[in-house]
């Protein structure tokens, strides 16, 4: 699962996962805190469980839970709808 966390955001939709020993992903969202903040705010609409630090630098980041298959499969396709959204 984490693996196929880390494969969403690296190569489909241009976010970096930041390499961790945790029980979940932090993904860097690359444009400051109100980037990941707008990106945070959509995955919890679409019922998906995330946070985000709230500590410079790392308040660009969120973190997302390792989650069960269909966690992941509404995640994956979330994340594109959102990033378009708000570019």
């Amino acid at each position: 699962r984490r693996q196929r966390q880390m494969c969403i955001r690296d190569s489909e939709n241009g976010l970096k996962a930041i390499p961790s020993a945790t029980n979940f992903v932090a993904i860097d969202c690359g444009a400051g805190k109100d980037h990941a903040f707008k990106i945070m705010n959509g995955l919890i609409e679409r019922g998906i469980f995330v946070r985000m630090p709230f500590v410079e630098p790392q308040n660009r980041c969120i973190r997302i839970s390792a989650g069960r298959t269909k966690d992941l499969d509404l995640f994956e396709a979330s994340l594109p709808q959102i990033l378009d959204s708000i570019r």
